[in-house]
């Protein structure tokens, strides 16, 4: 089964008219596994690894439908399937890639091992036409892990050894206990020691440098790593889950393979091997499958802008933020980056399209599944008196208010702040899926984070750590970082969280290697802390819920930063 599981994800596709030059979209060439934007340090291709290339008219099929693709269906891999070949171009020298699936949006193809380290151009031809050349970097090894919603982020593709005869996928019901060896899959550790890329590769440790981190944990127990003997290009690496790895359903996993670190990846981890829990998250309920529920945030927000040639910018705001939804039916296996936390101590990032993109337009949009009805209104009752979130008229499980505070700007009225620390009421009248409901809950002090004014630019090689006080051990705080390059289009997000007994830490450079460099005046990177209360939440019932809804209130302290 995992190695259905396995080869369905290498021949997934993420649509072109017949007949027409193929195009290759900007940064459209990623490690099949881990997706990552060829722009970041990770993002390069190793050889011999399983690649991906997107566009348009890049193979048969239609757009909206990936099943109408051509899939290798058997050894030895072609160099041209369903009338799509790739050509390599490496100085003087050209090879040709391995062609494992070929679609009108996406082609999965194996770079040969011997294709020279250093720039490249990948070239397309379909039916007689070849796309404008794009350029990507290669090198001996930059390892990808496959993840269950095939972006390169979420659960990562695990297997748990129990014995021979039994290697489960690991999920949330299904979890690793801490001293167990585990089955990773991915592409990149590096190429074939000897033979051809498109047969079945021969077994054995390849000669790469590994690194691994299971909760932040060193893995120090490396079983295997190679290649898959039954698959080209699909590595497999068989480690022991460190003795000491934080549990949860949401465990970060990332590898370093010579030089460069992978994305990151998930997986459950539990004592003996239950199903996991992360008491510690309010946010959890909505990760459930096939779940109706709601969450609604209301957030304080203080911020410092500091742009090119403008002075210093202040920023006070109390945000209102509500989701009602019916979350995915992917049973154990759900993951949404804005809920699924890591356990406390630890990190996890994302980059590229499953960023926050806590600068642009969807930066509320917590997209939980499918919209649920709640009302028109959501009315927040405290002692400055009653504010309301109104719903999104196109997304009619979405709520948003600015309740209280206002952008300092010349001619804007400022309005007084709302969310102070003390009790509020938070009520629906209902509407069509979800009925009346109310809650009460208290909104605690928010925290200071004291070294902001000194925390000016991220090295991307190093260590940020970042002070603050005002948390208690009853709560957690997250620290949240974002940037964004404007000029390849990339976007990066991570997000750690740390026990609220704490006053300082370190964001380690395996989690900063997820941002992208901020290169021009347009682009900005954002650092924030956040208090997540565990305490101070509050749950309500509604007719339409399956499962109690959840009020949290945050409180969050950020600041504009250049990332190097």
């Amino acid at each position: 089964m995992i190695r259905f599981i396995i080869v369905c994800l290498v021949f997934a596709a993420a649509g072109a008219a017949w007949a027409q030059t193929p195009t290759i979209n900007p940064g459209g060439i990623v490690n099949a596994a881990s997706q990552l934007p060829s722009a970041l340090p990770g993002g390069a291709l190793a050889q011999g690894c399983i690649f991906s290339i997107k566009g348009s008219n890049l193979g048969p099929g239609t757009s909206n439908n990936a099943a109408t693709g051509v899939q290798a269906a058997s050894l030895p891999l072609p160099t041209s399937l369903g009338g799509s070949s790739v050509r390599i171009t490496a100085g003087s020298q050209t090879f040709d890639a391995f062609v494992l699936f070929a679609w009108t949006n996406q082609i999965n193809a194996i770079l040969p091992s011997n294709t020279p380290v250093g720039e490249i151009e990948v070239r397309v031809t379909y039916q007689g036409r070849t796309s404008a050349p794009a350029r990507t970097r290669v090198v001996r090894s930059a390892f990808g892990m496959f993840t269950v919603p095939s972006t390169g982020a979420g659960p990562a593709i695990v297997q748990n050894f129990v014995d021979a005869a039994r290697t489960p996928l690991n999920t949330q019901a299904a979890t690793a206990r801490p001293g167990q060896p585990a089955i990773l899959w991915g592409t990149g550790l590096g190429p074939v020691l000897q033979g051809a890329d498109n047969v079945r590769p021969p077994a054995g440790d390849l000669p790469v440098t590994l690194q691994i981190l299971v909760g932040g944990r060193p893995a120090t127990v490396i079983r295997y790593r190679g290649r898959s003997p039954e698959f080209p290009g699909l590595d497999q690496i068989v480690f022991d889950v460190p003795a000491d790895a934080p549990q949860g359903c949401y465990v970060p996993l990332q590898l370093r393979a010579g030089d460069l670190w992978s994305n990151t990846a998930t997986m459950a981890i539990q004592a003996r091997g239950e199903r996991c829990g992360d008491a510690f998250n309010p946010l959890s309920p909505v990760n459930a499958s096939r779940v109706k529920t709601g969450l609604i945030s209301l957030i304080r927000l203080s911020g410092l802008f500091v742009l090119e040639g403008a002075e210093p910018l202040t920023l006070n705001l109390d945000l209102g933020v509500g989701e009602f939804a019916e979350t995915p039916a992917i049973p154990d296996l759900n993951y949404n980056p804005t809920t699924s936390l890591p356990p406390p101590g630890s990190c996890i990032a994302f980059a590229g399209e499953d960023s926050l993109d806590l600068l642009g337009g969807d930066s509320l949009d917590l997209d939980l599944g499918r919209g649920l009805d709640a009302g028109r209104t959501i009315t927040v009752s405290g002692a400055g008196g009653s504010r309301e979130l109104e719903q999104d008229p196109e997304s009619k499980g979405s709520y948003f208010g600015l309740i209280g505070g206002s952008l300092p700007l010349p001619g804007l009225p400022q309005n007084p702040l709302f969310l102070n620390p003390g009790s509020f009421t938070v009520s629906g009248r209902g509407g069509a899926d979800v009925g009346a409901f109310s809650a009460t809950f208290t909104l605690p002090p928010p925290l200071t984070w004291t070294n902001r004014d000194q925390t000016a630019t991220v090295n991307r090689t190093a260590g940020l750590t970042l002070n603050w006080t005002g948390s208690r051990p009853d709560q957690n705080v997250l620290i949240v970082g974002t940037a964004n390059d404007s000029v390849n289009d990339v976007s990066g997000t991570f997000i750690c969280v740390i026990p609220g007994s704490q006053t300082s830490f370190t964001v380690p450079a395996s989690t900063l290697a997820i941002l992208p460099e901020t290169r021009s005046e347009d682009d900005l990177g954002l650092i924030g802390l956040t208090l997540l209360p565990t305490t101070e939440t509050a749950t309500f019932r509604a007719s339409g819920l399956d499962e109690p809804g959840t009020i949290v209130g945050l409180s969050a302290t950020g600041r504009t930063v250049r990332v190097r």
